[in-house]
């Protein structure tokens, strides 16, 4: 089969994107609907980005670099580019909400931009690095 989905199956990179991109709309759906059901965003931010972490670290392991051995340094290195990301986005947040008065939501869309790049050459240079 030499279709579209075969092309993202043989490349790493692609499916890499792919996994980025259902993982930002876990995150992101999750941090509209906690802020939806009325939770301050701060805590929403916290929740989404457990659940976003936990489905990228599954689907990135599995998927996009099929790695089946346990490495527990391949762990540490996965949750602590996450945190990194969490860090910034979170402060990022807390500076375009409080200090320039921005609309959550619209907030972590410009955001989310920042952390996906951060993500992808953190992982693709260190995290997953062959």
């Amino acid at each position: 089969m030499n279709g579209p989905w075969s092309r993202v199956n043989n490349s790493p990179f692609s499916r890499f994107l792919l996994v980025g991109a259902l993982n930002t709309g876990v995150a992101y759906g999750f941090f509209v609907l906690f802020v939806f059901l009325k939770l301050h965003y701060v805590l929403a931010s916290v929740l989404s980005f457990a659940l976003a972490v936990t489905n990228s670290y599954l689907w990135n392991k599995y998927f996009t670099f099929r790695i089946a051995s346990r490495r527990f340094g391949e762990i540490l290195k996965f949750f602590a580019v996450y945190a990194v990301q969490y860090l910034i986005g979170l402060g990022g947040l807390v500076v375009l909400v409080e200090w320039v008065k921005w609309r959550p939501i619209a907030a972590q869309t410009v955001l989310l931009v920042v952390m996906v790049l951060f993500s992808f050459f953190a992982h693709k240079h260190w995290t997953f690095k062959t």
